[in-house]
This record gives C-alpha cells, structure tokens and sequence, in this order.
C-alpha cells in the first residue's frame, strides 16, 4: 500500500459572448508517494481555447496546450505541446459532426531514457458523430 500525497492549484479566465468564447487556463500538481517516491512528479500546463459561432449551424474552436512535467527522484523532465482546430455542424438539436485535426509534440530527458533525450510528433484528424440524448 503506497499512500500518496496530492497538491494542485489551477486557475482560469473565461469570457462568453454571442458568437465568441475564449478560456485560459493555468495548472499546477505535484504528487509525493511515501514508498514508491520514484513516482513523486510536478507538472505545471498552461492551455488556451477560441471558439467562434459562424451561424446557428456551425462553430469552430481553435485550442493549444503546453505543459511540463519533472519526476524529482531522477530528474528527467518531459515538455509537451498541442495545438488544433475544429469544424462542428450541428445537424438538429441533437446530433452534431465535429471535424478536428491537430498536431501534438513531446520531448523526454533524463534516467528514463539514460542519456539520450526521446522527441516524438504526432498529427492527428478526428471525425466524430455526437448525438445527445434529452436535449
């Protein structure tokens, strides 16, 4: 049994009008295990999120994300970033198309990975059918 200790603090500033949203969020963790203390971490991410309304029909969203992570007990450290957009058409009420593409990267220093450093890019597109129930 490894009881963990868990700090966070996030913070976000939101604004909602007619046809345009816009959120900024900053998060801060730590996490501290009492036997397993490889496991002890700090991450800290900031993201950003746009949205506009073009018509009853359709929206789009914009979004980015960064966030750093540090395992203390070897002190690697893993870097992270995100951004993408996306197309939604809502059909009815109820049923929603999203679009989405995004592009996703990440690096890793430190004992995870010896000596050597580990970058990795990703580019994603995503097509999903929403539909709601009890709207």
């Amino acid at each position: 049994n490894d009881a963990f200790k868990f700090h966070y603090a996030n913070a976000s500033i939101n604004y909602s009008g007619s046809k345009n949203n816009l959120s900024l969020g900053i998060n801060a963790n730590r996490s501290f295990h009492s036997i397993n203390t490889q496991l002890d971490y700090e991450r800290q991410s900031l993201n950003l999120r746009l949205s506009h309304r073009f018509s009853q029909r359709i929206d789009i969203d914009f979004g980015s994300d960064f966030g750093k992570q540090k395992f203390t007990a070897n002190a690697s450290t893993y870097n992270d970033w995100s951004f993408g957009a996306s197309l939604r058409w809502h059909l009815t009420k109820n049923a929603d198309i999203n679009f989405g593409l995004s592009h996703n990267h990440g690096s890793q220093t430190g004992a995870f990975q010896g000596a050597q450093s580990y970058n990795y890019n990703e580019n994603t597109a995503r097509l999903a059918l929403m539909y709601l129930l009890g709207r």
